[in-house]
């Protein structure tokens, strides 16, 4: 069984080496938690990264991961998927275009998550409109790692964290600087909860 305290308990000073967010690497993070993890947990990992890049992203794709025997993985590319239906859906109505030509699957009704996705939709500022896509998409991994204080699900949260913040100080210093700092704290955090859990 891997260790997954001994994963979440060397990640703090790994991150915190860093003086600021400019050195922040995904791969590093990445590398130190394959150290560690199985084979088995690594797989997981390939298919979180493999959802990442755009152009694996199709209905083969999710229903793949739909299929796999990890919550977070499903949980979190359900979510995913919501988002770029809608996405695409706004698009093809401004375009004039049926919506239904460039979804994967459905868009559930009376979801609160498609509410609120659909109200970050509607801000004109495009680079406005992506931050809170993704504070809105960090939060969703907050609530789908809570309390996976010794499994797979954490080390999930912790990397999908890490492509964001990545992404923005590609994009936005300020917005990367401030993700860096959510990062951190959270990994603190999470240590404190392994901590409080063992005793």
């Amino acid at each position: 069984m891997t260790n997954y305290y001994y994963i979440i308990a060397g990640l703090p000073n790994m991150v915190l080496d860093f003086k600021d967010n400019s050195s922040f690497s995904y791969r590093d993070v990445h590398d130190r938690i394959a150290e560690n993890c199985s084979a088995k947990d690594m797989r997981l990992i390939e298919w979180l990264e493999f959802g990442m890049k755009q152009e694996n992203l199709s209905s083969h794709t999710y229903r793949a991961i739909g299929k796999l025997k990890n919550n977070f993985l499903k949980g979190y590319y359900d979510f995913d998927r919501l988002v770029r239906n809608l996405y695409a859906a706004r698009n093809a109505e401004i375009l004039g275009k049926d919506p239904r030509e460039f979804i994967i699957g459905c868009i559930p009704e009376n979801c609160e998550d498609a509410a609120k996705i659909r109200n970050i939709l509607s801000e004109t500022d495009i680079l406005e409109r992506e931050k809170k896509i993704d504070r809105l998409r960090w939060d969703k991994i907050n609530e789908l790692a809570v309390f996976h204080y010794f499994d797979m699900d954490i080390i999930l949260s912790l990397l999908a964290k890490a492509a964001i913040i990545e992404r923005w100080n590609k994009m936005d210093k300020a917005t990367g600087s401030e993700m860096f700092r959510k990062f951190v704290d959270e990994v603190r955090d999470t240590f404190k909860g392994i901590n409080n859990e063992n005793q």
